[in-house]
Formats: structure tokens, sequence, C-alpha cells
């Protein structure tokens, strides 16, 4: 096991840190990639695709009365990881964690303040992998997701194109993923509403539900992305982004645990360097500047296990 003597760990840090979140709460990465600790940080595993695997072939099955049965083959790929350190550090000062003393733990608010961009690094790299078009089948829409055709877009006729697309590959849709931005616009679309609640006063239109998606449409996870964050430089006034991007949205077989039990991705965090968890939060005494250093880190791969597990619809997106 990796040991580094002049840094401690600080369980108790991390532990107060899950019990005081507020941004992170909009964080949605674990529940698409949920994490899956592996004991080597680099390495490789065997895969059965459809393609190479022949997994979904009809073969003729009839034999003779003297011939003997049809012989068939498959071939097993190999997919790998590799884990990559992350992390992020700032200095406690000595004189201004004395000042703040009487109103808060000042090492527990920088540890929090300093996690908040290693876990938006995170979600940002399972967000780029999960809305990746090169790596899912991607279906267009029956019309734009733009504000101006709220009458003509269909929400329900892409999920359920997305559905079958889905079943086609033989994997059961558990998890529907969007943006809240693409979400507040769906969920005023003329169409879903009539399909929802039928043909009421469209005019006084119903609050559509996460809840109502997951009834309708048999699908019992329904993640909306809210995470934000600053690209702004610093110094600058705040320039807030979404994580998500509203261009596509996607549904998923999402499992955790060994490959073997499939889903479309994990986020693989080294074992050994990080143990018990994704991030991991440590201090260590910086003399020289009367301080002492907080340091958060995970060492990960968020990684595609299967990309017959996914269907993303592109919505064509625009303000």
């Amino acid at each position: 096991m990796y040991e580094n003597t002049a840094a401690a760990p600080r369980g108790e840090i991390t532990e107060l840190l899950e019990a005081a979140a507020d941004t992170e709460k909009f964080l949605i990465a674990d529940k698409i990639f949920p994490v899956h600790e592996v004991d080597r940080m680099a390495g490789w595993y065997p895969r059965l695709k459809i393609k190479e695997g022949s997994l979904l072939r009809a073969e003729s099955t009839k034999r003779g009365p003297t011939g003997s049965y049809n012989e068939i083959s498959r071939a097993v790929v190999r997919d790998n990881y590799r884990c990559e350190d992350r992390g992020l550090v700032e200095r406690v000062d000595d004189v201004l964690a004395e000042q703040y003393a009487d109103f808060f733990d000042m090492e527990v608010v920088t540890a929090r303040l300093v996690s908040r961009p290693v876990k938006f690094d995170h979600e940002r790299e399972v967000a780029g992998r999960a809305f990746d078009s090169e790596i899912f089948t991607t279906l267009d829409p029956a019309a734009p997701y733009t504000e101006a055709g709220l009458a003509d877009i269909d929400f329900a006729r892409d999920l359920q194109d997305a559905q079958e697309r889905l079943t086609k590959q033989q994997v059961e849709p558990n998890t529907l993923v969007l943006s809240l931005q693409l979400w507040n616009r769906v969920r005023r679309s003329v169409k879903l509403q009539r399909y929802l609640f039928g043909d009421t006063n469209l005019d006084v239109k119903k609050l559509i539900t996460p809840q109502h998606i997951a009834d309708a449409f048999m699908i019992p996870n329904i993640l909306v992305a809210k995470a934000t964050y600053d690209v702004s430089a610093k110094g600058k006034e705040p320039d807030l982004r979404p994580i998500w991007s509203s261009d596509f949205f996607g549904i998923f077989n999402v499992q955790a645990g060994d490959f073997q039990l499939g889903g479309v991705g994990r986020t693989l965090s080294w074992r050994a360097d990080v143990p018990g968890g994704l991030f991991a939060t440590e201090t260590y005494r910086d003399e020289g500047r009367r301080g002492d250093m907080v340091r958060v880190r995970c060492n990960v791969d968020e990684k595609v296990i299967d990309e017959a597990s996914g269907v993303l619809v592109e919505t064509g997106w625009t303000v």
C-alpha cells in the first residue's frame, strides 16, 4: 500500500465534508459511473461485445441424422484502464485559523472548498464520457428542442425511440439523464403535457415531475443534472456554466460492482492510493510559512464499460 508519512490522512474531515454538502448535492457523476475500487493503478480486463462476441447472432441449431451440431466461435476483446492522480492543495495560515476559531473550523471549511473543484473535475469527466456521441448510439429528435418550438418538441417519442434502441441491444434502461435547462424546457412542451395528462386546458400547464416520467416510461432513476461551475478568470465576475450539456439527453443501464455485472460505466478508484472511497483528505505542515496544508485528491479513471448500455438523443438545443 502507498504511504506518505509527511501527510496525515484526515478521515474525520472527509466525513464532515460529506455531512456538510451543499453545492455537492447537485453532483450526479457517481449515480451514473458508480465508484469501483481496483487493486492496480492500471490494468486490462476481458470484454464480450455484441459484434466480436456474437452475443445476439441467430445460428442454425438443426442437426441431420448422421451429422454433427454446427460449431460456433466468438472472440473476447481486451480493454484497459489507467487511473490518474488529481488533486488540489490550500494553505491554512496559523494566524487566520486563530482569528476565525470562534466562528468556524477553518481547516474543515478550507477542505470543503478545496474539494469542490476536485469534485467538479470528476463530474466533468463523467459528463463528457456519458454524453459522447462518438461512443454511444445517437438518435435524431423528432423536432429540435428550441424555445420557439415548444409545440413541436416530442420528448415522449424521442425517449421511446431511445428505449426501443437500447432494448434492441438487449439492455434494460434504468436511468435517464438530462440537464436542468433541458428538463425545464421539456416539462413545458405541449406534446408531453398532452401525453401525460390528456387533452386538458393546455393554457393551464400542470407541473411535470421526475416521478411522472419514471411512471409513464418505466425508468426508475430520473437524474436532472443541476451542477454549474465558474469558468471566469480569477478575480473576474463569475461566469457560471452548466457542467452537463443540453445538446443531448441519454438513457442508460447503470450497475455497480464488478465489470461482469454490466452497466454503462464505472469510476475506477485505485484502492492502494485512496483506500475506502473516491476522495482522500490530508493535511501536512508547512512550518516555513506557519500553516497547515490541506490537500484533497483522488486517483481515478472514469471508464465506459459497455457502450451498448447507453443511447443518446441529440436535441438540436438552442438558447
